[in-house]
């Protein structure tokens, strides 16, 4: 009882030594490196295995009862001179009621004697491990007294080193303190400049870190951060383009870590432009994803456009002009319809969906895009016969051939006439002459024009143009061919004219037929003149 007794005690003195133990070793490898949640989880598993065996150990040595052999070999072993009689005595007080050994009870009496009389004086307690209960009692204490002592001259260690080993987040006291970090937990935009600050406390070093590290790959980077005014340690990141945690270490302070999230600023991912032309123009509609567009004046164009996130508003802002509110159909999509009607520049303000720290992102440099509007160029036309000027009687039928053009088809052509008087038009008229029907080219050339339904008197003067009309609404453009002025003449000077120009015609004829003859004979002449050297140069060799 005594001998379990003791090693009750040795257990619990035993226990008390490795525990402190091992919290120290746990406490000087966390102060010294910060441990994370899940190290520190695995650093209270351990000393708890290996308190485990060791309490396994004395339980398992206070639980056994020792034997008598047990007794008699300890005995023996604590008093040499005993030899291996007292073993005997023992082994034989048991063989003495076996009636095998019935023959030898007289031997036995005589050793049992014999190791009654040697062990008469022998103290049984010496086999107790007293002494080492002892040396466990006072190493307990001593060890106690050392956890007391650090307990009282460091509370703050201690009390931050239970917490944590409940897993909360404390931190060990330092020399340097950080009591304020800025801008802590932040999500900025992309592109962004931002400033990392920490204010230092107690003892002071001349210049600290800041240890930015990647998220992904938990890859670090220190920079080194000088002093600066009030105690303050800065760092500026110019510009942010990925998302970073990281942390202050300024002497033996560490500053708790933090996350600095970056989102992309709205922007116009996807732009695409429908365009549908006037209908006069016949043009099948178009889509450019452009954002730039060259269209003519009254073509509708249908915006379809994409943001690279969602969207909580969208304007369209015309510069120098108005700001159009827009409708959103998604988070990240929208529409609107334009008519092109004269240039313009324009683009599209975008707020973000998500504030941040209470401020709303939008697009800061939008693309700036064009609308050029391209006005309908007016048809062409010419006349090609008559000339500038003609003479005809009022009952004539004039002979009109002309050429017409447009880029979109002609429409119609129209004769507009006067009456000119001292060079000036009087009650001019016009008239529905040709229906071109669309077609971009004409030529025509059976085409007349009879003078004796408007009842002009000889001697007028009438002066007319073709007007060419292009398909264009809601109005057309046109364009005036250059005028010809018919001069009218009674049948008999119209007749005297003809016959005067006839004979002027047949004078410059013989004329010609003359110069012609003339030319002839000169070129006769000149032939005969040649053969004639040539013939005396043959005949008369010049000397070599």
């Amino acid at each position: 009882m005594r001998q379990n007794l003791l090693a009750f005690l040795i257990a619990v003195c035993s226990l008390a030594v490795w525990t402190v133990a091992l919290g120290t070793v746990s406490f000087v490898i966390d102060w010294q490196f910060n441990l994370p949640k899940q190290y520190r989880i695995l650093m209270i598993m351990t000393p708890a295995v290996v308190l485990a065996v060791v309490a396994f150990k004395h339980i398992r040595r206070f639980l056994h009862r020792a034997s008598d052999d047990e007794i008699a070999l300890q005995l023996e072993r604590k008093h040499p001179e005993l030899g291996a009689r007292l073993i005997s005595t023992v082994q034989f007080h048991r063989m003495r009621e076996n009636p095998i050994y019935q023959q030898s009870r007289g031997m036995m009496d005589v050793v049992e004697e014999q190791t009654t009389q040697s062990t008469r004086t022998m103290s049984f307690g010496d086999i107790l491990p007293v002494a080492r209960m002892k040396k466990a009692a006072l190493i307990a204490v001593g060890v106690g007294l050392a956890f007391g002592l650090s307990s009282y001259k460091f509370p703050d260690y201690v009390d931050a080193f239970f917490k944590r080993l409940l897993l909360g987040e404390v931190k060990y006291p330092t020399l340097t303190r950080i009591p304020e970090v800025l801008p802590g937990d932040l999500t900025v935009a992309r592109g962004e400049m931002i400033e990392f600050a920490a204010t230092a406390a107690g003892r002071i070093p001349g210049f600290g870190h800041i240890v930015l590290i990647e998220p992904e790959t938990q890859q670090r980077h220190v920079y080194e951060v000088e002093r600066g005014e009030g105690n303050r340690f800065a760092f500026k990141l110019d510009p942010v383009t990925r998302d970073w945690q990281y942390f202050f270490r300024i002497g033996d302070a560490v500053s708790p870590v933090h996350k600095l999230g970056v989102t992309e600023l709205p922007r116009v991912s996807e732009i695409k432009i429908a365009m549908r032309f006037p209908p006069y123009t016949h043009q099948a509609p178009r889509t450019t994803e452009l954002g730039d567009v060259r269209a003519l004046v009254g073509t509708k164009l249908r915006f379809d456009v994409k943001t690279n996130k969602p969207v909580d508003a969208v304007t369209l802002s015309i510069e120098g002009g108005e700001d159009v509110p827009v409708g959103i159909d998604e988070g990240d999509s929208f529409t609107l319809e334009r008519t092109v009607k004269a240039q313009e520049k324009y683009f599209f303000k975008l707020v973000d969906a998500h504030s941040i720290e209470g401020r709303r992102l939008t697009n800061p440099e939008p693309v700036l895009h064009t609308i050029t509007p391209l006005e309908d160029a007016p048809p062409g036309i010419s006349i090609t016969r008559p000339e500038f000027q003609m003479e005809a009687t009022p009952r004539s039928i004039i002979p009109l051939e002309f050429k017409a053009s447009d880029d979109f088809g002609v429409g119609r052509i129209a004769l507009r006439y006067a009456k000119v008087i001292d060079q000036e038009e009087i009650n001019p008229v016009e008239i529905d002459w040709y229906d071109a029907e669309g077609q971009r080219a004409i030529d025509v050339t059976d085409r007349h024009w009879d003078l004796l339904p408007l009842k002009f008197a000889v001697g007028d003067v009438i002066r007319f143009v073709l007007i060419a009309h292009d398909q264009k609404t809601p109005e057309t453009n046109l364009t005036e061919s250059r005028s010809v002025e018919v001069r009218l003449l009674s049948p008999q000077a119209m007749l005297r004219k003809i016959l005067l120009r006839q004979g002027e015609a047949m004078d410059r004829i013989e004329r010609l037929m003359n110069m012609e003859t003339e030319n002839k004979t000169g070129v006769d002449k000149l032939l005969r003149g040649g053969e004639k050297d040539l013939d005396s140069e043959e005949a008369n060799p010049p000397d070599k």
